[in-house]
């Protein structure tokens, strides 16, 4: 080991007891209230934390605007939201938004610093402020990408999910989740934001009555303007309707008006995405936001679970992607009657991109469809040609064929094992082919002779 001199300012150190595992910090072992000559600063009591406003606007709603501000003890940078207008049902909503996100102490959930009154004995909440921009900005700048370029903000929804699962055990909903309601920090952070149509499910205290939230992505139960019909399945259907903003880069119901979007909440048909949507993503988003709440995610921790699920295996769905593009090319290829073996070619090709999916995620339930359905075209391929020995192994390797083709596939065996027979019958009795065929020939020639010969004496005769 080489030797060396420590430095002099260690030297203090080893007068000290702590150990090696211990944080060193050599003033709380000192008891004096002078170090090195250094003058301590007297304190001041009492120490009150002070708000100033800058009066510069971070954003405005309806009833509120929220501003910068900077305080004192401790020293920070806030954001202030205060009511445009002296109203009491305004002081009213803010301090139940206040109260709710206080309350709600999550990382994913923007902390409240303060509630207080300003100089003119207004209501002010200072909050955390956070520097960056909201989802619906950042997909604004990547309109039109790929669903690769997507997987970022995909992740971000699933921290959204924790906020939401954290506020539901505290029987909290949201009711309106989107993606302009999602900021993205400087540094990734992920914040749900604007809590004031939220409310307790078990005492619905100072809930908001009436048609609220907006109406792009709102649930079917929301139009009933009754909180008794609004539950966690709610803000299922809601992070549904934000992954679908993320996937396509228009709300749910983008339509022209607020009535049209109404009608489409009513409705909430299933949406048929185009095929550079990954199948996987266009069921998860159509089941989370099923008409009917008892047919979607019965919690966010269900929908984070299936969107953690298609997000760690995405190579197996891109595969899966693939072999459904080449599957449609090979029913193109069956229909026009392609020769045999490019279609052998094209069916060994999609089926092995299959089978490589499912063994890199077992739980791929879209690509065992697939497979299934491409198995099940090619059974019916081979059953057309009369191909019952090809058809046969397919058959077998179905799961759970459907009757249907069940029925088909026994239908077409005993016609072919039939045909077989006659055919086996048919070569029996083939005078080129057959001893059997050439003995009764040539017994046949005989007999004929024989009566030919004696057909001719008795003509003489």
């Amino acid at each position: 080991m080489t030797n060396f001199t420590l430095p002099e300012t260690c030297t203090l150190l080893f007068t000290l007891d702590f150990t090696v595992n211990e944080t060193v910090d050599h003033r709380t072992y000192l008891q004096t209230e002078d170090l090195d000559g250094t003058e301590i600063h007297s304190i001041n009591f009492p120490i009150e934390t002070q708000t100033i406003d800058s009066g510069k606007c971070l954003g405005k709603g309806g009833m509120g605007i929220v501003t910068t501000g900077i305080q004192e003890y401790p020293k920070r940078y806030v954001a202030i939201k205060k009511i445009l207008k002296d109203s009491k049902t305004y002081h009213r909503m803010l301090l139940h938004e206040a109260q709710i996100m206080g309350q709600l102490e999550h990382p994913n959930i923007v902390p409240v610093h303060q509630i207080c009154q300003n100089e003119d004995g207004g209501l002010m909440v200072v909050m955390k402020k956070v520097n960056g921009q909201t989802l619906d900005a950042v997909l604004k700048k990547c309109q039109g990408a790929s669903i690769e370029n997507k997987i970022p903000m995909i992740e971000m929804l699933v921290q959204v999910c924790h906020a939401l699962e954290y506020a539901h055990s505290q029987s909290i909903v949201h009711r309106d989740i989107k993606c302009e309601n999602i900021m993205i920090g400087d540094f990734n952070e992920v914040l749900l934001m604007d809590w004031g149509l939220a409310f307790n499910m078990e005492t619905t205290e100072n809930a908001h009555h009436g048609v609220v939230g907006t109406p792009s992505y709102m649930a079917p139960e929301m139009l009933t303007g009754s909180t008794k019909d609004v539950g966690v399945f709610t803000d299922v259907y809601l992070l549904g309707a934000t992954l679908h903003h993320i996937l396509m880069d228009t709300p749910r119901h983008n339509k022209k008006n607020v009535e049209e979007a109404l009608r489409a909440s009513i409705l909430s048909a299933a949406y048929v995405y185009p095929s550079t949507i990954p199948h996987t993503f266009a069921t998860i988003t159509n089941k989370a936001c099923s008409k009917e709440p008892d047919q979607r995610y019965q919690s966010v921790s269900e929908f984070r679970t299936s969107l953690d699920e298609a997000l760690h295996h995405f190579e197996a769905i891109q595969i899966t992607e693939r072999a459904r593009v080449l599957f449609s090319t090979l029913r193109e290829m069956i229909n026009s009657q392609a020769p045999t073996l490019d279609i052998q070619h094209a069916f060994m090709k999609t089926r092995s991109l299959l089978e490589g999916a499912v063994e890199m995620w077992p739980g791929n339930t879209d690509g065992l469809a697939l497979l299934q359905e491409v198995l099940e075209c090619m059974v019916h391929h081979h059953l057309d040609n009369m191909e019952i020995p090809i058809a046969r192994p397919l058959f077998l390797n179905l799961h759970n064929p459907s009757e249907p083709l069940r029925k088909r596939f026994n239908r077409k065996e005993r016609e072919y094992v039939e045909l077989s027979e006659a055919q086996a019958i048919a070569q029996e009795y083939n005078p080129l082919k057959s001893k059997r065929g050439r003995r009764t020939l040539i017994v046949s020639l005989v007999a004929s002779a024989v009566s030919l010969i004696s057909f001719a004496g008795t003509y003489s005769y």
